[in-house]
């Protein structure tokens, strides 16, 4: 049996000794410990198995000596401590695999919630990124408070010098007696003094606290908690210092990985870098995919002219390889117009930030084309404006896709559908001033513009529309280009019924048709009467669709005889076109369109606009997210929770949370997670004055 267990002993330190070369996860914890100035805290996997390799010798000669000298007592004994050397092997293994775990996980975390400055790939220390690096959660806290100190500093100069700015006057005559008077312009901004004061004093306590903190977890956590580790897995490996070993462990596994991962807890509850229910997949049910997805934060140029968009921080970081992370941070941020990108595509193009300076003004809810006019914050002039000079590649066009396929699409004929206005820089002479609801021309005549009558400021909101384009191809138009609705019989004027014939030879029309030089021996006069030539083509009926309805005994009717209208000439229902042999139902003759566009009436709203666009994006979807990453000073704003109170004051009382309340609550938490995994190692030795915590 022993002999199996010395087998197990060894696959298992083999598998140990892999696993510190094997996995980039564990060598990435190896290289952030790897600057420690003792050899053991940087090698911890090698001192674990030299100390497993000398229990096992141990136990090897105590099993020779018992057995050569049969000595029973020995025997179990070396059968006992073999299987604490399993134990301790097994441990390992699970220490490697908990360090490869977490970074994996907190590695989802970084990149699924595409926090700005922050990215983390497979071979990264990930949890020492989120916690300690320039970017990471304490790293911000700490560039946070120190802004608010020198805010604090500074407003209190501003207070001070308006407290020592004195006027006087005075009388240097002996008819006055020498008299003089002098009064402080601003006594009262000693207040302000005394409160910035104290306001400051509480700005240093938070980032002694916070300084405090990012030592511990990045000298003691990942330098000194290896050193724990492997001096623990020594000690539990001989059975006079077991119990020692097992406290040096979870104390070990404790500030190495429990007390990270509760700043991690921390990170993601504070909402310090991850922007709530970004953590969460977005719930897409019902939400169609041209509205799912929102305009782009950066974009850039390939080699052959396409543009690329980059929609999320992650995109960014794909554009450049990652010696250029600080270029990515940058854009990320929105903290530089533009930067060149270093990898795939992107590798020697020009990359354009979509937030930067003045784009910054057309919010996010209002980039999208076209234009939505029905938001209340898109109406105002100045985001118009900011929206007018931002890019079309910064833009999210909703148009949907694959519907100019769709047989609902194809439905509604092209003359009915309405030309949105697509055109990305709509900033032409007064058409931003113009109202929105005179925004609209007619296919007939793109000159047209509606009129209103009201107050005069109205009228010329509504006149300042003509200078907005309008075309039929939607990327030059600023307007939307409506199609002639109504009634047919209004919009044919009086064309006689049985002339509204699409696609009909002018041979099979009758004489009524045409006008009064009409001969039928000469086709040089058949000219249509002026209704006919003007009556809309969705006012008519295709031929060939009447063909498709002769399922009857029309074939002797002729096709203008075989339409359904009231005022048809009685004519039209005798002989060959009696009801008897041809039915005079919609399945023999075909029914004349009471209105232009009556064949749109039941297509999606997005299927009657050419090219099909969705204007309904805002009810079926919550706003797109996708903005620029916050930097360490607006994570805590005071609009964002709703304090109330002196923006000074709101602004430090944020601060206690991270800085006193919530490492106290990780020291509880990490005591008690001690406390329990020495209890599981085999490790008795009481934390002294912890049972008075609880």
């Amino acid at each position: 049996m022993i002999r199996q267990k010395i087998i197990l002993v060894m696959l298992l330190l083999s598998s140990v000794l892999a696993a510190s070369d094997v996995g980039n996860v564990t060598t990435s914890f190896q290289d952030q410990i790897g600057d420690a100035a003792l050899e053991a805290v940087s090698s911890w996997q090698a001192v674990a198995a030299l100390a497993i390799i000398a229990s096992v010798i141990l136990v090897a000669i105590g099993y020779m000596i018992a057995v050569a000298f049969e000595m029973p007592t020995l025997q179990a004994w070396a059968g006992t401590e073999l299987s604490q050397v399993i134990a301790n092997a097994i441990l390992i293994v699970i220490m490697l695999g908990t360090m490869t775990f977490l970074d994996i996980l907190v590695m989802e975390m970084i990149n699924g919630s595409e926090v700005g400055g922050l990215h983390c790939d497979i071979g990264e220390a990930c949890l020492q990124e989120v916690v300690t690096s320039q970017y990471g959660y304490l790293s911000d806290s700490i560039t946070a408070a120190e802004e608010g100190a020198k805010n604090a500093l500074a407003n209190n100069m501003i207070a001070a010098a308006w407290v020592n700015r004195h006027a006087g006057i005075s009388c240097i005559t002996i008819y006055c007696a020498m008299a003089s008077f002098n009064m402080g312009l601003a006594p009262q901004y000693t207040l302000d003094v005394d409160r910035y004061t104290i306001i400051y004093e509480y700005w240093v306590n938070i980032l002694n606290s916070l300084h405090a903190q990012k030592f511990f977890v990045d000298q003691i956590s990942f330098k000194v908690g290896p050193l724990i580790l492997a001096a623990g897995i020594v000690a539990r490996t001989f059975f006079f210092s077991r119990k020692l070993g097992g406290l040096l462990i979870a104390i070990a596994a404790g500030i190495m990985f429990f007390l990270p991962m509760m700043y991690v807890f921390d990170w993601m509850t504070l909402d310090m870098a991850i922007a709530g229910d970004k953590l969460v997949e977005d719930d897409v049910r019902g939400c169609p995919v041209e509205c799912s997805v929102g305009a782009p934060l950066a974009y850039y140029t390939t080699a052959g002219g396409e543009a690329v968009p980059l929609m999320t921080i992650n995109d960014i970081y794909s554009a450049f390889v990652p010696e250029d992370d600080e270029s990515a941070i940058l854009l990320a941020r929105a903290e530089i117009a533009h930067a060149t990108g270093s990898n795939g595509t992107a590798d020697g193009q020009t990359v354009y930030s979509c937030y930067y300076g003045e784009y910054e003004n057309c919010i996010s809810q209002c980039r999208d084309l076209p234009y939505p006019h029905g938001l209340s914050n898109c109406t105002q002039l100045d985001i118009q404006q900011a929206c007018a000079a931002l890019p079309v590649e910064c833009k999210a066009v909703r148009i949907v896709p694959d519907a100019a396929e769709d047989e609902e699409y194809l439905m509604c004929p092209e003359e009915c559908k309405i030309v949105p206005p697509l055109k990305s820089d709509c900033d032409v002479d007064d058409c931003l001033e113009s109202r929105f609801d005179c925004r609209v021309s007619d296919i007939g005549d793109l000159s047209y513009r509606p009129t209103v009558e009201g107050p005069e400021d109205k009228v010329e909101a509504c006149e300042m529309a003509a200078d907005c384009p309008a075309s039929l191809d939607a990327e030059d138009s600023c307007v939307y280009v409506i199609p002639q609705f109504g009634s047919c019989d209004e919009l044919c004027n009086n064309c006689p019924a049985e002339c509204r014939l699409k696609n009909a030879g002018l041979s099979e029309l009758p004489e009524q048709c045409f006008t009064d030089e009409y001969d039928a021996g000469d086709p040089s006069t058949w000219i249509l009467v002026e209704t006919c030539v003007s009556c809309p083509s969705t006012c008519q009926v295709d031929v060939d669709y009447i063909d498709t309805l002769d399922i009857g005994n029309c074939s002797t009717c002729p096709r203008a005889m075989r339409v359904l209208h009231p005022t048809l000439p009685l004519e039209y229902y005798e002989d060959g076109c009696s009801p008897d042999s041809c039915p005079t139902d919609v399945y023999n003759r075909a029914q004349l369109p009471m209105s232009s566009c009556e064949a749109c009436l039941f297509s999606e709203e997005a299927y009657i606009y050419n090219p099909p666009v969705n204007t309904d994006c805002g009810s079926l979807c919550r706003p797109s997210d996708n903005v620029p990453a916050k930097t360490p000073g607006e994570y805590m704003e005071a609009d964002e929770d709703g304090l109330i109170g002196m923006v000074e004051i709101t602004g430090v009382s944020r601060y206690i949370v991270p800085a006193y309340i919530l490492p106290l609550f990780n020291i509880v938490a990490t005591l008690v997670f001690i406390k329990g995994f020495s209890a599981m190692l085999g490790g008795d030795i009481d934390i002294p004055g912890l049972r008075r915590i609880f």
